[in-house]
């Protein structure tokens, strides 16, 4: 209990210091049985202990309250924590140069806040609900979802790059370099750095030119390796050189790189140049069979020309001609090669013109040749055999 005397026989202001009986400063008796008087308590001493009680309560911001006697002892303590505020927020002890000393920490109403104060200035600290509420749209340094863009800003001419670490030690290193911005988008470049395992730089291994787009390695890219285009995989220009085309020609060959090569729904293929232009090589259709008992075969060149061979078997004449049919009919006369295989009874066989015979008449037409012999001996016959190839179009 800290509180001023309020008994009817107090005076409203506190009186005077007594200029009668001042002796010695001392202690207390109460008198003794040889006669000494005890020590008078007067009122100047009471206002005295009275007054320094009061203020100890005051200065702690309490309200004398003659019904709690704790209030001295919370004051004491209030006052402890104040002066050990004020010793943190700075001492004329403890400043450097250009410090400012601040006041006791305390709580602000007109700032909702704890607040100090040096020279003219008051500054409110935020409480942990408030600066729970300025950095809730922050990343913490472990780590978050950023749901936004992420700019690393800088002057142009300078590096603006983003570090990857391991336990503190670069590894990687990306972003804008040094290149100076001239205008028509030159400069600022991308780059992608690689450091050592103590954090040193190695060398710069991409870039990419801001104002063409055009990427450049220091070393060949390396790409998965594939046995076909199915899964439309990566798939390395020398393991395609050596597995499928080489489409690259030599230097100086004069030869021409080959652009797409394929097949059309009739089987042949189109090969496309670099300029563009498509050549067609058409599929070749071979048949094998026999013709009087011996071998014949055709094949086709170019889609429409088909090629014949077969053997004519022995063919009997007598100072006559003989017509051999192709074993499949040309749209027009073909292209005719003949050589003779075998001759009996002494005869010899003349091959008529391949053009026209005396008669004007074709000996060679789309169907088949003229056969022209004669015998040796008085009109008998003779017999031959012939190996005939015919070249020509089918349609």
């Amino acid at each position: 209990m800290v509180y001023q005397i309020d008994d009817t026989t107090a005076v409203a202001s506190q009186p005077a210091l007594p200029t009668d009986s001042i002796g010695t400063p001392g202690f207390f008796t109460g008198g003794s049985t040889s006669g000494g008087a005890p020590t008078r308590v007067r009122y100047w001493w009471l206002n005295m202990v009275q007054q320094e009680l009061l203020n100890i309560a005051l200065a702690a911001g309490l309200t004398a309250d003659k019904t709690d006697n704790t209030q001295c002892i919370t004051a004491i303590k209030a006052l402890a924590k104040q002066a050990a505020s004020g010793a943190v927020l700075g001492s004329p002890g403890v400043l450097a140069t250009g410090d400012v000393a601040g006041s006791v920490l305390y709580y602000s109403a007109a700032l909702a806040a704890p607040a100090f104060t040096y020279g003219s200035t008051t500054v409110g600290l935020a409480t942990t609900t408030a600066l729970t509420s300025a950095l809730g749209n922050y990343l913490p340094l472990t780590g978050g979802i950023l749901s936004g863009d992420l700019h690393r800003s800088g002057d142009a001419g300078t590096n603006r790059q983003i570090f990857l670490d391991t336990a503190g030690k670069a590894r990687w290193a990306f972003g804008a370099d040094a290149a100076n911005e001239s205008g028509d988008n030159v400069g600022s470049d991308f780059f992608l750095s690689r450091f050592d395992d103590a954090g040193d730089f190695i060398d710069t291994p991409v870039t990419a030119e801001r104002s063409t787009g055009v990427w450049a390695f220091k070393y060949s890219p390396r790409v998965p390796d594939v046995v076909d285009f199915t899964t439309q995989g990566a798939l390395g220009a020398r393991v395609a050189e050596a597995r499928y085309v080489r489409s690259v020609p030599a230097a100086s060959s004069g030869n021409i790189q080959i652009a797409d090569i394929e097949f059309d729904a009739s089987g042949n293929v189109l090969v496309t140049d670099a300029a563009g232009n498509v050549s067609t090589f058409y599929k070749q259709n071979i048949t094998i069979g026999t013709l009087n008992g011996l071998p014949c075969f055709a094949y086709t060149i170019g889609g429409n020309l088909l090629v014949q061979e077969f053997y004519t078997g022995d063919l009997d004449t007598i100072d006559g001609s003989v017509t051999v049919l192709f074993p499949t009919a040309f749209v027009d006369i073909p292209a005719v090669t003949t050589s003779l295989t075998s001759l009996s009874n002494q005869g010899h066989v003349s091959l008529a013109n391949m053009n026209y015979d005396a008669n004007d008449t074709p000996t060679v037409t789309a169907e088949g040749i003229k056969i022209l012999a004669e015998s040796v001996y008085n009109g008998s016959s003779c017999t031959c055999s012939l190996f005939v190839r015919a070249i020509g179009r089918i349609g």
